[in-house]
């Protein structure tokens, strides 16, 4: 039980979370004994309190924890132990809590029960407990209200209307008699957002819109201005936004309202800022700038060999017979028989009339059941980047795999799983999986038969089918491309397909039934298909459709199409004559010389291509791709690529089935719900936040304007980086590396290449691949980060996440997988390997060398607050054993380390070194009875001053040597080992002093 009190605030964090939900926050609090209340400070954001007295503070509101309460007879009660009620309710002495607690109930003066002892239950007047031990009070509390809720329209505005509640506010002075005045006078009011009815002739506008407990009034909450789309009937709000938002944008309002309606999870429209539509999950606004909010529902019936769409509020135009219906089912069975009949009306209860009109006008109270598609029909379609055919009224029956909810799910969930070959709509709200291709008529059902990938060539549609073959042969000739052969086929009136028996040999043939053949690869030649509004449509001459509606004429097929494509009802266009084009619904066609038919397909599914890196190698990413010989599947992308990178026969990784399987092809062929990361060159760099991938005998075309000729490759790097025209750097000789304009390696022996392949941002020991334009579509939590550094270091200490996406302004999200779709202002960022960073710190003399995302394992010897004290503690305690420290963020560790464990996000591990000196503007870590292995230079130095100021001005020196008393030489390695009769010097970083520290970068 918990009291509300707003415009107040409790003292205390009880802890350090932030809840985005009331909901979160209190069940957070009751597991949480220093817990005595939780503060709404904004919108999203709660916090626990060990407070429990409530102070003014304006726009919060506090939530003070009171006693664990149960609902028992219409009323509440409270439990509290170790007192007594005073005063008998009645003179009966109840055995059981239950029957105390019902007698309570009903007695006006009864305040509560009182356990007395075992069996015993006495009801009392009493109200105030006095001490008693062994004896329970089982206070009374408030009836329970019976809460009312329930959408209206009214005034052209949708309203949420509770009861028993109140608003807070007066949008005016006035007083309202009806309702219908009150409503009104709200809809032209824009401080109001409700209105409360006080009385049975009073009713007050109000600027609040959020219900507040009250005993008997009734609340009209505003919603927004109502529009009709897709069967649903849409309440706009300006200027806000919904929750869950997809990643999918469409061009207008009626195709994302379409999709929302096949989208059992969505509650919602939004129309960005952009102009772009999307769809959401959930139905809570919050203010967004230039946004638009859509939220509503609707609900399909199968009768009769037909769809029916259901609309309530709506009639029908026209009789198609003047016969009234008692029962829904006759009525729509009798639709089903006419060909007049475009639909039914509910006008009453048991009175159902049959309509010849199509298009719905609203009428309140009303209910229609538009026809859709007849029985016995049969057509080929594309969608989700496969070949369908669809059969109606036919059902599968053997094999059934699993059922799900929607097409779009069916669709989805079929490609996906290897054994499925087609799906049956069994109803408007399931959808069946099976692994058998067998149909059997069966009234008000359709099938959707799994083809294969997609492919579009010569204007026609091809079922691309991998390790299959074609039987007949339609000509004699050997084709040396799939392109050639397609062309061929096209041409020839007896050939339907294309077979890939060999290299440089592809045949048509005159076969249709594809049989097993290993190394071979078909192609079934489909109807001629085109593409308009990110729509495939196929083109069949000669035919026609059922349902055809000859209302509205379109002059020619674009505009047609354009319309069928907003309509989530049309499944094509129908041309009947010169500039006469009509749509249709239906789904069966027939034969009618003149006529074409367009089927609509399914949206394009567009391939998506990006760069990512991992395990020193870059990847090109592709989707919906996938490579052949796939070997050794596991369970993470991470796993897969760190096992690709280590094996030379491995060239890349291809997702199928819920795993990740290193793959023997390098080239990306066509499917569905697959992924693929090809492995690039031999291996990767990171120069000036860019990805550089090397090709070793190969080169690139073309100089940059930069003609320099650089003599290392990381200032050549470096310059490309800085140029807009360079895509990469050919080393042509020793200290000889060249700018290039050519994108494409060529085979060139002894050379080198190193291509700019994409841009990389560096967060929490990790990198990060930077592409823009495309947005993740397999999220790995729910949790919206409003920085990209802070998902980066979610994403990071999570192994099942493999990068971040940006949806939008203070929206990050972590994903797994890879799939991701076209998003204007999106970003991919694919997590790559972590990183370690080094640096060299100095104290008293001594240097600590700094490891990142490092820790140490060994014995603990204490902590420090600050890396001060924590390498002066590591000092004194060196016969300790004291040989390093951590620090996770909060606490510096002192450590008698046995060993360093990488990675570990979020953590610095500092090792000591030995002494140290300054030179030359470095550090300096001296290693006695130690050398460095690799002459930089020739040159040898007298002194140590004259050889570290030399090294400090190579780029390849690692350090010194001193080999004798006036013999020093650079070293281009930083490894030291043991000689008795040297020292070596490391040279560690540039350094800059703060406090008693020196700092390095």
């Amino acid at each position: 039980m918990w009291a509300k009190n707003s415009g107040k605030k409790l003292s205390g964090d009880a802890s350090t979370t932030t809840h985005k939900t009331l909901g979160a926050a209190m069940k957070a609090c009751l597991a949480n004994s220093k817990c005595n209340g939780v503060t709404k400070e904004s919108s999203t954001s709660y916090k626990e309190n060990t407070g429990s007295t409530a102070s003014t503070s304006s726009g919060k509101v506090a939530y003070i924890k009171g006693d664990a309460y149960s609902l028992d007879n219409a009323y509440y009660w409270t439990v509290i132990d170790g007192v007594k009620l005073s005063g008998y309710a009645d003179t009966t002495v109840y055995k059981t809590l239950a029957k105390g607690k019902a007698a309570c109930a009903k007695l006006a003066k009864c305040n509560g029960v009182t356990y007395e002892k075992a069996s015993t239950f006495r009801t009392n007047t009493g109200d105030k407990p006095s001490y008693s031990s062994g004896m329970k009070v089982y206070w009374k509390g408030g009836k329970n209200v019976k809460v009312i809720s329930y959408g209206a329209t009214a005034s052209s505005y949708t309203w949420t209307v509770k009861k028993p509640f109140y608003l807070t506010g007066s949008a005016d002075t006035k007083t309202y008699k009806t309702k219908k005045s009150a409503l009104k006078a709200c809809t032209k009011n824009s401080k109001c957002n409700g209105v409360t009815k006080q009385g049975s002739t009073v009713y007050k506008l109000n600027t609040g819109s959020t219900a507040e407990s009250h005993k008997t009034y009734t609340v009209y909450i505003k919603g927004g201005k109502s529009v009709v789309s897709s069967g649903k009937a849409w309440a706009t709000t300006s200027g806000y936004s919904l929750g869950g938002l997809g990643a999918t944008t469409y061009t207008s309002f009626t195709l994302a309202s379409a999709a929302c309606t096949k989208a059992s999870t969505c509650n919602g429209v939004v129309k960005k800022k952009n102009g772009k539509y999307v769809i959401a999950t959930k139905s809570t606004k919050t203010k967004s700038t230039g946004a638009t909010s859509y939220t509503v529902s609707s609900t399909v019936k199968v009768s009769g060999d037909y769809s029916w769409t259901v609309k309530t509020d709506y009639s029908l135009s026209g009789y198609s017979s003047t016969k009234k219906y008692t029962t829904l089912a006759t009525a729509l069975t009798a639709c089903a028989a006419s060909s007049k009949c475009n639909g039914v009306t509910k006008e009453a209860t048991k009175k159902y009339k049959l309509n010849s009109g199509s298009e719905p006008s609203s009428k309140s109270g009303y209910s229609v059941y538009i026809k859709g598609g007849l029985k016995k029909s049969s057509r080929t379609i594309y969608n989700t980047n496969y070949v369908w055919t669809v059969k109606a009224p036919y059902a599968l029956s053997k094999g059934k795999i699993s059922t799900v909810k929607t097409e779009a799910a069916a669709y989805t969930a079929c490609i996906t799983n290897t054994k499925c070959l087609g799906f049956t709509r069994d109803s408007s709200t399931s959808f069946i999986l099976y692994s058998d291709t067998t149909v059997t008529e069966t009234q008000g059902k359709l099938t959707y038969l799994k083809g294969g990938p997609f492919v579009k060539s010569n204007g026609y549609m091809w079922d691309y089918r991998t390790g299959k073959t074609l039987s007949g042969y339609a000509d004699t000739t050997k084709y040396e491309s799939a392109a050639k052969a397609m062309t061929a086929c096209v041409s020839s009136s007896t050939c339907k397909g294309v077979t890939k028996e060999g290299t440089k040999n592809f045949r048509i043939n005159t076969g249709t039934t594809v049989s097993t053949k290993s190394g071979r690869t078909c192609w079934l030649e489909g109807s001629e298909v085109e593409k308009y509004n990110s729509y495939y449509w196929t083109k069949k001459s000669g035919y026609t459709l059922n349902n055809v509606s000859t209302k509205k004429k379109y002059t020619t097929a674009s505009k047609a199409k354009t319309a069928c494509s907003k309509a989530s009802t049309c499944t094509g266009v129908v041309k009947a004559a010169s500039k006469t084009y009509y749509l249709s619904t239906g789904s069966t066609i027939s034969d009618k010389s003149g006529y074409t038919v367009y089927f609509k397909g399914g949206k394009e599914v567009k391939r998506q291509s990006l760069t990512m890196t991992s395990d020193g190698y870059s990847w090109a990413y592709e989707s919906p791709m996938k490579l052949s010989g796939p070997y050794s599947g596991v369970a993470t992308l991470a796993a897969a690529l760190t096992a690709c990178s280590k094996d030379s026969k491995c060239n890349g990784v291809t997702y199928k089935s819920k795993k990740y399987y290193k793959a023997t092809g390098s080239t990306a062929a066509p499917g569905t719900g697959t992924q693929c990361w090809i492995k690039q060159g031999n291996g990767n760099y990171y120069v000036s936040a860019k990805v550089w991938t090397s090709y070793e005998d190969k080169k690139l075309t073309g100089y940059d304007t930069d003609k320099t000729v650089y003599t290392t490759k990381k200032k050549a790097l470096k310059a490309c980086a800085k140029s807009s025209t360079c895509s990469g750097v050919t080393k042509e000789a020793t200290k000889n590396y060249r700018l290039n304009t050519g994108k494409s390696p060529t085979t060139s022996s002894g050379l080198t290449t190193y291509l700019k392949s994409g841009s990389t941002v560096s967060s929490n020991d990790y990198r990060f691949t930077k592409t823009t334009g495309y947005v993740a579509t397999t999220m790995l939590t729910k949790t919206v980060h409003k920085t990209f550094d802070a998902a980066a270091l979610a994403c990071a200490k999570n192994s099942k996440c493999n990068g971040v996406t940006y949806v939008k302004k203070s929206n990050y999200r972590l994903y797994s997988g890879g799939a991701c779709k076209s998003s204007t202002a999106a970003i991919m960022y694919p997590k790559g390997k972590y990183y370690t960073t080094e640096h060299v710190v100095t104290f008293a003399n001594n240097a600590f060398k700094g490891t990142s995302p490092t820790t140490l394992s060994g014995t603990k010897l204490g902590t420090a607050k600050t890396i001060e004290l924590a390498m002066a503690g590591c000092l004194a305690k060196l016969k300790a054993g004291c040989n390093g420290f951590t620090y996770n963020g909060k606490t510096f560790t002192l450590y008698k380390s046995t060993k360093s464990v990488t990675p570990s996000v979020g953590i610095i591990a500092w090792k000591h070194m030995g002494k140290a000196i300054k030179s030359d503007g470095y550090i300096w870590i001296m290693k006695l009875k130690y050398r460095l292995i690799g002459y930089d230079s020739t040159t040898s130095y007298k002194t140590l001053t004259k050889a570290t100021a030399a090294c400090a001005k190579s780029d390849t020196c690692q350090g010194v040597t001193k080999e004798g008393s006036t013999t020093y030489k650079t070293n281009n390695g930083d490894t030291p080992t043991a000689k008795t009769s040297m020292n070596a010097y490391i040279r560690g970083n540039k350094w800059e002093l703060h406090g008693k520290i020196y700092y390095t970068w």
